[in-house]
């Protein structure tokens, strides 16, 4: 009985052990391509916490809460910013865009909306659907023109 247990024990530590060792989800953040990305990401959201780094398409992409909404931010692997992406609910549209969607898409429902802000420019993307029918994407400018 005391073998079986101490075998139980054992696999139980071995187990546990290769479990955390494979919770590795920040793919090594190590490296002067992340620390050029913390500053900048420091430099330009300095009141920010991120809550996850990670390594997304090519880009160092940092996890966070910008006024109190679910944020991305993207970076080159010389830390420079490529761009911000960050979610919205559809009230926080502008009127104009707001006005468009319901004047032309009154039997849609809005999914999901993001704010994309870039070095050249920022823009919303939102989202529409409505059942068994392919989802509609539209781009609007910050003052609410379809683009």
């Amino acid at each position: 009985m005391k073998k079986i247990f101490s075998l139980m024990a054992f696999c139980l530590c071995l187990s546990t052990f290769s479990f955390y060792s494979c919770n590795d989800d920040n793919d090594d953040m190590v490296g002067p391509e992340v620390d050029a990305a913390v500053a900048t990401f420091q430099a330009k959201y300095p009141t920010c916490k991120v809550a996850k780094w990670e390594w997304e398409s090519g880009y160092l992409k940092a996890e966070f809460i910008k006024d109190s909404r679910e944020a991305e931010a993207y970076f080159n692997t010389d830390g420079t910013w490529v761009r911000t992406v960050t979610e919205l609910l559809p009230i926080d549209l502008p009127q104009a865009a707001i006005d468009y969607i319901n004047t032309n898409y009154p039997d849609r429902r809005t999914r999901d909306v993001d704010l994309v802000e870039t070095p050249e420019n920022s823009m919303y993307l939102v989202e529409l659907e409505k059942s068994k029918t392919a989802d509609i994407y539209l781009r609007f400018a910050t003052d609410g023109t379809l683009l």
